[in-house]
């Protein structure tokens, strides 16, 4: 019930947020849902009700898109100059602080659950997030400001084959238009995005070689629960690392296409040593943190392009869509992950990674030459109109 729930959830509120409700209003209504959602397991606890946790589950899946509503509000708010760093930035850091919340978050519910009761944390989690409404009541303004255009890095072609690209229009046609309609242009804005394609080539990727995860330390170095829990630590904190202090300083030295092609680069060549050099756990652990360091900061680049691409006015639709595009390759990455596991076995996941990884950079370099070799010819076209008249 839960995804299905979110699906429609975040397909909905997405479309309302772009025609009626504001990206603050979304949030507010993520936070209010949440809320009760949270509310509703705590009550179902006490009276041990399964139909009130089935109940509570449905209700946050429709309502709580809070990722979708951030990640928006950051395209609206972001300047007229170097977008695509400030974007890169700040998507780096939300990032990082949902991961970090995903490191405490456990930690401090499994303490109250035994110190308290497994009760007391749901009703924390509604009261953590009236402390979020009254914080978004508090300092987000209620209008953002318009950002008029979207002035792509590599020359807007979606700018060129859907006129709406600007922040007015866009929000004129989804005014005018019907939810049909509306839901056909922003399918063709999705699909149209080249970024988006790689963005979600890179996930599939990662969610095919975590598939063989824990069996490969098992395999290859015979861990204990104890060094399973420091690789996962690591894993967390490297990525901390990458969101708030390596990606942002990457890209503002080298730009945002630079970054993205070092990262898939030391993905490719640090997985690819790993297969070639007789490593112990401990040197297994050390080559993984540039590994890891390098794979948040190629996401974090993969995720702003695409997010480059969106059209101001309907963000939060186009958001939505790209969650569902992204869920459904949480299910096939694995799968495929699965085939890779039974064909080639456990301990061949480093050159797995290596070569899959390296084919997420071919693909990166070709569609940035293309995307170039299309700027280029849209620069012509237009120097020529210029000289005609």
């Amino acid at each position: 019930a839960y995804p299905m729930a979110q699906v429609f959830g975040g397909l909905v509120v997405g479309y309302l947020s772009d025609k009626n409700l504001s990206k603050r209003g979304m949030l507010l209504l993520s936070f209010f849902g949440a809320g009760t959602s949270y509310a509703m397991v705590g009550f179902s606890l006490k009276l041990k009700s399964k139909w009130m946790f089935a109940a509570s589950r449905i209700v946050v899946g429709l309502v709580k898109h809070t990722m979708v509503a951030s990640t928006s509000a950051i395209l609206e708010l972001e300047p007229k100059t170097k977008r695509s760093e400030w974007r890169t930035r700040y998507v780096a850091r939300l990032e990082g602080a949902v991961g970090a919340a995903f490191v405490v978050g456990p930690v401090l519910g499994g303490l109250l659950s035994r110190y308290f009761g497994p009760t007391i944390a749901p009703f924390i989690a509604t009261g953590l997030y009236i402390v979020d409404t009254c914080w978004v009541l508090y300092a987000l303004p209620a209008k953002m400001k318009d950002v008029k255009g979207s002035e792509h890095e590599h020359g807007g072609i979606l700018e060129e084959k859907a006129k709406d690209s600007s922040g007015k229009s866009a929000q004129k046609g989804l005014k005018n238009g019907s939810a049909v309609a509306v839901g056909k242009r922003i399918l063709l804005s999705s699909f149209q995005n080249p970024h988006l394609g790689l963005l979600l080539a890179y996930n599939g990727v990662v969610q095919a070689m975590r598939s063989f995860g824990t069996t490969y330390l098992v395999d290859s170095f015979s861990i204990t629960p104890y060094q399973y829990g420091i690789y996962q630590s690591l894993s967390r904190l490297s990525n901390l690392f990458s969101h708030w202090l390596v990606a942002p300083h990457t890209i503002h030295l080298v730009g945002m296409d630079s970054a993205l092609l070092v990262g898939l680069a030391v993905m490719s060549v640090g997985s690819m040593g790993q297969a070639l050099l007789p490593v112990d756990f401990q040197a297994y652990c050390a080559i993984q943190i540039p590994i890891l360091i390098a794979g948040a900061m190629a996401r974090a680049c993969l995720k702003s392009a695409a997010l480059g691409e969106i059209s101001r006015g309907t963000s939060s639709s186009e958001l939505a869509v790209q969650d569902v595009l992204n869920s459904a390759v949480s299910v096939l990455g694995p799968l495929y992950g699965g085939i890779l596991l039974d064909y080639m076995g456990s301990t061949r996941l480093p050159e797995m990674e290596s070569v899959h990884y390296g084919i997420v950079l071919v693909l990166a370099m070709v569609t940035f030459a293309r995307l170039i070799r299309v700027q280029g010819s849209l620069g012509s076209s237009r120097k020529n109109k210029v000289h005609v008249s």
